[in-house]
């Protein structure tokens, strides 16, 4: 009679011994992949953010070439004016109807055309720049989107090959905080049974609830003192003042 009860026990014992075996696999694989995630939306994360970057260098490069534009230009509609109220044309015409040029107006039409030279050299280059600072920025994109990618095709490979090994736990319960909380509890022996693992893992959860409730609620009623507090030294002021 005995020694039945005590094959029974030891049938149970290895029994409990495969079931957390499967749950620390399972626990295992769950990590495993929700690294593999996390590296993903990681990657995917600075692909939105390169393409803010681009954006904004590509608004801003518009905005400053129009800026040089408008103040390498500007000097040009400043000298033509005032060559004409100088009293310096730019070109005139002779008794003889021939167009002579004098000194004073190839000075000007020398500084016109090496401004005008400036500028589109100072725009050329800046457009260069511009486009080069937006070209690292695709090639950053691209480069991260490429291992997202392949982060995807990891992922979708690790679930067709460890899934099986992972249906131990139920899904709503496959992530790392329930996983690694079950596996503990069977590590422990705090729990026989998924069942069991489950509803110790739903209290846990409810604790945590209502600890951070009450650590809201804390903060709320710390505020609503200092503010009392706030209005207390207002009116006593108000008093004194009075």
């Amino acid at each position: 009679m005995n020694n039945n009860i005590v094959n029974t026990n030891r049938n149970d014992f290895a029994v409990n011994d495969t079931l957390a075996t499967r749950v620390c696999i399972a626990n295992r694989h769950t990590n495993n992949l929700f690294a593999l995630i996390e590296e993903r939306n990681r990657l995917l994360n600075s692909v939105s953010s390169e393409i803010a970057k681009e954006r904004f260098h590509h608004n801003k490069g518009y905005i400053v070439l129009m800026c040089l534009g408008f103040l390498l230009i500007l000097p040009l509609f400043l000298i033509i004016p005032s060559a004409f109220i100088v009293g310096i044309p730019m070109v005139y015409m002779e008794e003889q109807g021939i167009i002579v040029a004098t000194d004073e107006r190839i000075y000007y039409c020398i500084v016109i055309i090496f401004i005008a030279l400036v500028s589109i050299s100072t725009l050329l280059i800046w457009n260069t720049i511009r486009k080069t600072f937006i070209k690292k920025f695709r090639a950053a994109q691209i480069n991260y989107q490429k291992q997202a990618n392949e982060k995807s095709v990891l992922i979708n490979d690790f679930l067709k090959k460890y899934s099986s090994e992972m249906d131990i736990i139920p899904p709503k319960y496959r992530y790392p905080l329930a996983t690694n909380y079950i596996e503990e509890l069977f590590m422990n022996g705090r729990a026989i049974s998924m069942m069991e693992a489950l509803d110790k893992f739903e209290e846990y959860l409810h604790r945590l609830r209502v600890e951070e409730s009450l650590k809201q609620n804390l903060a709320i009623q710390q505020a609503q003192q200092q503010q009392i507090e706030d209005l207390k030294n207002m009116l006593l002021w108000d008093a004194i003042l009075g």
